[in-house]
């Protein structure tokens, strides 16, 4: 007895069960009538960003089906990508490290709250011997304060190759690879919603090429997980273009990003 490789339920002898695979072939047939196999290339590594940076479960595993019925409306125009043109192996690979993803970070939620006392208003969590609240993180994320007075509370120390002064080393690493690759960027960037007009918050890099902007979650404390969380989804509900690292190990960060640019700005070399 199988289970499928979307969402887990009994397959019986098959990859997929059925509900998945009938809107595997519903958005197959779809793509037929409407898609060129040149553009559904660029529609799979749309779905394959959308997937990688995913923060719902239910979604994650949506954009895997539709990731599927893409890849095999490319195999029968023989396109390839990537090394192997195997799409359903790196459809299952992107969606077992999303699900992954999401998994640590729901559980990282569940152990502050799990120590956090709540009232009906608020949620005070303690953190470094410091009390903060919901409240207070939406204040920073949707940043109510000047651009002068955020810099103020959180200094810039460490300085990158083109002169510009960012938070961390981490920062430094990503500043001075997009000046070696002559790419041109603005260090923290007013972004606005486009729902929420009212609104805005400060995301670490802005370029202007592919007008995207690049974010980069790398402190690992039970405060800063409520302000990533609330910024997630500021950027998911407002349909901001933005590359996302969620503690990327620093290690592997460099290769990372190259490859999200890559997605966002196929000129980048």
């Amino acid at each position: 007895m199988a289970n499928c490789i979307i969402c887990g339920k009994g397959s019986r002898y098959y990859k997929l069960c059925k509900k998945c695979y009938e809107k595997k072939e519903e958005i197959k047939e779809i793509l037929k009538k409407y898609i060129t196999p040149e553009n559904a290339l660029d529609f799979f590594q749309h779905k394959e960003n959308d997937l990688k940076n995913e923060t719902d479960k239910g979604k994650a595993e949506e954009e895997a089906i539709d990731l599927l019925a893409i890849g095999s409306f490319l195999i029968e125009y023989k396109i390839p990508y990537g090394e192997n043109n195997d799409y359903e192996s790196l459809t299952i690979s992107l969606l077992k490290k999303a699900k992954k993803r999401i998994e640590d970070f729901d559980q990282k939620k569940v152990e502050f709250f799990s120590t956090s006392s709540m009232s009906k208003n608020n949620v005070n969590i303690t953190d470094d011997n410091n009390e903060i609240t919901e409240e207070e993180n939406e204040d920073e994320v949707y940043s109510t304060s000047s651009i002068d007075q955020y810099h103020k509370k959180y200094p810039s120390k460490y300085k990158c190759e083109d002169g510009h002064w960012v938070k961390s080393r981490a920062e430094v690493r990503i500043d001075d690879y997009l000046y070696s690759h002559n790419v041109l960027h603005t260090y923290e960037k007013k972004v606005y919603g486009t729902l929420d007009s009212d609104k805005y918050t400060i995301a670490d890099f802005y370029i202007k090429e592919g007008n995207f902007y690049i974010e980069y979650y790398g402190v690992n404390k039970k405060s800063y997980y409520i302000k990533q969380h609330i910024k997630e989804k500021f950027y998911e509900r407002n349909k901001i273009n933005v590359i996302q690292l969620d503690h990327t190990p620093e290690n592997d960060l460099l290769d990372i990003l190259e490859k999200e640019i890559k997605q966002k700005n196929p000129n980048f070399h």
